[in-house]
């Protein structure tokens, strides 16, 4: 196998047809760092008839850094725990909206790599939303099956990790699920894109991706260590503006004097999140870029494995729009 052929091809289709970045960006919906927890506190106030208790439990050198949080906790627990059930109401919305839309994007990166393949030059996103209608909801019953068993699996061993001595005679074990939650993860990326390059069924789209990774496991695991090596840099680079942002956050939190502490820290917040959203347009479109890399890697990587040509993906319908 040409690693080499395969990650320079994938980058030639993402640029030639950077409609592939939409689906990029849709396929890293919820995988960026969110700076809406950044809040200012609207309701807490130093001044009128506020006073500020020392907090007993704590120690003295720790007052100053701890306290003031603590003490906004106890002056506003009401408020604070709506907004915890209100937070915890809408993660779960915006968890499920986020699923559906990557797995849109999923299915539309590879589409758009197969038809690229098959010699379509001008990809369209209403071309590619077109041919990846079909699939979406088997690729949902496809991805929510997986989640399930990944939740079912970590709720197991879950529970018997809270009796220490089983955590302590686990943790080898626990040690080499690592690589194989990797290999697992392989296998639903090969499923997904067997679904759709092969219209199989959801069981039919497991197999054959199960198949194809064992098959060619070392050349599978090896595109996935370049990319979560090489890929994994460019995300290191790419969030260290936001590791900036938060520092003078961070050096107020543990070198700030308590003296006007509630309000330089809720400042400081404020900075923070502001250069944060500033930046997050620019992050989601790189990050978009590197999910339709991966996208695109990855399918040209099934390619190889199941021996799938451009003369075998030739029947898909091309996602081009003539002009009227």
């Amino acid at each position: 196998m040409d690693f080499g052929k395969l990650l320079t091809r994938a980058w030639e289709i993402i640029w030639t047809n950077k409609v592939l970045w939409i689906f990029g960006i849709l396929a890293g919906c919820g995988g960026q760092t969110q700076s809406s927890a950044f809040r200012g506190g609207s309701n807490y106030s130093t001044g009128g008839g506020y006073t500020n208790p020392p907090v007993e439990e704590l120690p003295p050198e720790l007052e100053p850094f701890i306290g003031p949080f603590i003490r906004l906790l106890k002056n506003n627990a009401g408020q604070i725990g709506m907004l915890f059930l209100l937070l915890c109401a809408a993660i779960i919305l915006l968890s499920i909206v986020f699923f559906i839309l990557r797995t849109i994007g999923r299915i539309g990166l590879i589409q758009g790599t197969l038809q690229a393949e098959a010699g379509s030059s001008n990809l369209t996103f209403g071309g590619l939303w077109q041919s990846a209608k079909p699939f979406i909801g088997r690729a949902l019953g496809l991805n929510l099956l997986i989640a399930a068993a990944f939740f079912g699996v970590a709720a197991f061993f879950g529970i018997f990790l809270m009796i220490p001595l089983v955590n302590f005679c686990f943790l080898p074990l626990i040690c080499l699920f690592i690589p194989v939650l990797w290999a697992l993860q392989i296998v639903v990326k090969q499923s997904n894109i067997a679904l759709v390059a092969e219209d199989l069924q959801i069981l039919e789209a497991l197999e054959r991706g199960w198949k194809l990774v064992r098959d060619n496991i070392g050349n599978a695991l090896l595109v996935g260590l370049i990319l979560v090596v090489g890929l994994g840099m460019v995300s290191f680079i790419i969030s260290l503006p936001i590791f900036m942002a938060l520092a003078p956050l961070f050096t107020i939190i543990f070198y700030g004097a308590s003296s006007g502490f509630d309000q330089t820290i809720f400042g400081s917040m404020g900075m923070a999140a502001i250069c944060i959203l500033a930046y997050t347009p620019v992050l989601m479109v790189i990050n978009g870029i590197i999910q339709s890399y991966v996208g695109s890697s990855w399918t040209l990587a099934y390619m190889e494995f199941s021996g799938l040509d451009a003369g075998s993906i030739s029947k898909i319908e091309p996602s081009v729009v003539e002009p009227a």
